[in-house]
């Protein structure tokens, strides 16, 4: 599992959610569970 990739998470995420709020927060825990999903 690469980690570089999971280091600029936060960053994205506060980014996503300062535009697009809690709908972008839902957007990107159901992206984020979907790379999960590929991974393992």
């Amino acid at each position: 599992m690469q980690t570089g990739q999971f280091k600029s998470v936060p960053v994205v995420v506060r980014l996503i959610v300062a535009k697009e709020g809690f709908k972008g927060l839902y957007a990107v825990c159901v992206f984020s569970h979907l790379i999960l999903l590929t991974i393992f």
